[in-house]
């Protein structure tokens, strides 16, 4: 019976264990959206306001330390962010596969 308890245990920390993992693989995909879908629509913007500008800047800077090998190039003088779209969708596609996984 101990034994079986012991399993059981066990059992539990490895399903709570791989729920942790697949929530955290679902926020880093959502994550992932919408970060470069607000930076992709602002950036798309002809007249950007004060704000637009600061959130952009924002964006550039989460998405350079967060996920760099979006990044295409870089505009020195406006800061400016080219993203990789192919990228893009290619680690959301090994997220989803990742998150099936956990399933």
């Amino acid at each position: 019976m101990a034994e079986a308890n012991k399993d059981l245990e066990k059992a539990k920390t490895k399903r709570a264990e791989a729920n942790s993992t697949l929530k955290d693989l679902e926020t880093e995909k959502k994550n992932v959206e919408d970060i470069t879908k607000e930076y992709d629509e602002l950036s798309k913007k002809r007249i950007k306001t004060t704000d637009d500008q600061e959130r952009m800047q924002e964006l550039a800077e989460q998405i350079k330390s967060d996920y760099p090998e979006l990044i295409r190039f870089e505009d020195e003088e406006t800061g400016i962010l080219s993203l990789y779209l192919d990228l893009q969708n290619e680690k959301l596609k090994k997220l989803d596969e990742e998150i099936e996984k956990q399933k």
